[in-house]
């Protein structure tokens, strides 16, 4: 009697942790499955991958995760692809047309089928003739570099203000945007303009040598 009454409340017990366990698994797909819809992918991923410890045969959260991997890499393309597009905009507004083409280019490599940005290249192809001289002046005193573009431009548009031919030069394949004090085809006319670029605009201004790509 006493053996059966053991059985018993070790079958009670081991129910109670499955029903624990099967609650916890729930919270956590439930969890995962509210961040994808928020398209959080990356913390959606987190939870995926903490289901899957559980039951790693489990082809429904395998298949998930491959989705999610899929989505996170489009949308990196789509924010590379949009980074370079909005600097080549604010480029080829300001007349910095050989700037504005290797963005251009950048984000046309991205994405071969984009229809605006082989649009905008080959209205450049009539425009650049008329600034072929840019492309020798490879050396730029530099007066900031960002991550996040929109500083990046907000320094350019008020150095045009202030009268400088300003470009915003993507560095690292996007990841960080240099902006341009002054442009030159010499490191001798860069170190020229360095110590004024430091006591009007930033005391650590230094000199880029960078190739604008033009082909």
């Amino acid at each position: 009697m006493l053996k059966n009454i053991f059985v018993i409340l070790v079958v009670v017990s081991v129910l109670g942790a499955c029903k624990k366990q099967n609650n916890k698994d729930n919270r956590i797909l439930k969890t995962a499955d509210s961040l994808y819809d928020k398209k959080e992918y990356e913390q959606a991923r987190v939870f995926y991958l903490k289901a899957l410890e559980n039951d790693s045969s489990d082809a429904s959260l395998i298949k998930k995760l491959e989705s999610l991997d899929s989505l996170i890499s489009l949308r990196d393309i789509e924010e590379k692809y949009h980074n370079f597009i909005v600097i080549a905009d604010d480029n080829f507004d300001n007349k910095s047309y050989v700037a504005a083409k290797e963005s251009y280019t950048n984000a046309y490599r991205i994405k071969p089928n984009d229809v605006y940005a082989q649009k905008r290249l080959k209205e450049l192809e009539l425009l650049l003739p008329q600034n072929e001289q840019d492309s020798n002046k490879s050396f730029h005193v530099i007066v900031g570099s960002f991550k996040v573009k929109s500083n990046a431009i907000r320094m350019q548009k008020k150095l045009i203000t202030e009268g400088y031919e300003s470009n915003i030069i993507p560095r690292f394949n996007g990841e960080f945007n240099a902006v341009s004090y002054t442009s030159h085809i010499s490191d001798h006319g860069a170190r020229n303009n360095i110590e004024k670029a430091r006591a009007e605009v930033h005391p650590e201004s230094w000199v880029l040598h960078h190739v604008i790509d033009t082909e």
